[in-house]
């Protein structure tokens, strides 16, 4: 009887002692995952407007260092923010084969993570995006050179 009673009381301490072990794995995953949302809740993202343009104008020329912008600015589309500042945008652009493309133009310290979330945001935008200047490069052109001649009007 003894033998039964140290096997049980074995048995019963190592289930226990598992049981902890999963507890702490489970909180040190919860609390991953709480950063990891935490994080991801910290970029916003939305469509560039009018009157979002001169701070793009800005960052573009901060960037490229240059006094007025040009046909790299593009037609942007898509910004992300952070705490209610725009960190990057995406502007629509023509590629050298002369296909619509676009590309991001980001501030300085945008971590790696923040810009593959980014990239793929405006992947699935772009692929989406049926208005003519998504997919008729005449168009985006005409486009592109507008917001540029209004842009450098200062």
């Amino acid at each position: 009887m003894n033998n039964i009673q140290s096997v049980s009381i074995i048995l019963y301490s190592s289930v226990s002692v598992s049981k902890v072990e999963s507890s702490i794995i489970l909180l040190h995953k919860q609390s991953i995952m709480e950063k990891i949302i935490q994080h991801r809740e910290q970029l916003q993202y939305t469509e560039a407007y009018i009157s979002d343009m001169g701070v793009l104008k800005n960052i573009f020329q901060q960037i490229q260092n240059c006094r007025k912008i040009n046909q790299n600015f593009g037609l942007p589309f898509l910004l992300a923010k952070k705490d209610n500042e725009i960190i990057a945008f995406a502007s629509l652009v023509m590629n050298e084969k002369k296909e619509i493309s676009f590309k991001i133009y980001d501030k300085k310290g945008m971590p790696d993570t923040e810009k593959r979330s980014f990239i793929s945001r405006i992947e699935n935008y772009f692929k989406k995006n049926n208005t003519p200047n998504f997919r008729d490069p005449e168009q985006l052109k005409m486009s592109i050179s507008r917001m540029v001649s209004w842009l450098n009007l200062e």
